[in-house]
């Protein structure tokens, strides 16, 4: 369950369950923020921190689609529309969600939600290519999608070493895959 601190924020579970579930969501759905929600609660964190965290999950990919370059500009200010008050705090929610876009953290949080953020890739292979086959319905119109796809997963293999011989399947896995 979605806990939003009303003390924050003017956007309703509602208004978030509607954006997380529209249908061009196969990976960057409900599913990817309920499992980014667990992991925040997980920590047993309370106070700002855990506020900053959750708040950076609902909102990171409040706006999605595949076909944008601006989702993280445009969810950090869907983000900076519904906060009740702008504050430090709060910019660096907003920070935290643009920092999103090229996984690069501005701070010690941030580094911490982006490695919850790109959990998956310290999954399984069965997670893995579930995680994949939602990737590739979600960027189906891209072209050389199999390539570039391939491409990112060698770039960001050295960071998930415990990981790498389910990330090396995967790109096999991908490789033998026809274009959607």
């Amino acid at each position: 369950m979605i806990k939003i601190n009303k003390k924050y924020t003017n956007c309703d579970y509602n208004e978030i369950l509607e954006k997380w579930s529209e249908s061009h969501r196969y990976y960057h759905n409900i599913n990817h923020l309920q499992n980014l929600i667990e992991l925040i609660n997980n920590l047993g964190i309370s106070g700002i921190e855990y506020d900053k965290l959750i708040l950076t999950a609902i909102y990171h990919d409040i706006i999605y689609d595949p076909k944008s370059l601006t989702n993280e500009e445009d969810s950090a200010d869907f983000f900076i529309k519904n906060v009740k008050i702008i504050d430090n705090d709060m910019l660096d929610v907003k920070q935290m969600i643009l920092d999103t876009k090229n996984h690069i953290p501005s701070n010690d949080l941030s580094k911490l939600f982006i490695e919850f953020d790109m959990d998956i890739l310290n999954r399984n292979f069965l997670d893995l290519v579930k995680y994949e086959d939602g990737i590739s319905k979600e960027y189906s119109f891209t072209e050389n999608y199999i390539t570039k796809r391939i491409e990112f997963l060698n770039n960001i293999i050295d960071k998930y070493p415990n990981n790498k011989n389910n990330l090396l399947k995967l790109i096999d896995y991908i490789k033998q895959k026809k274009p959607l």
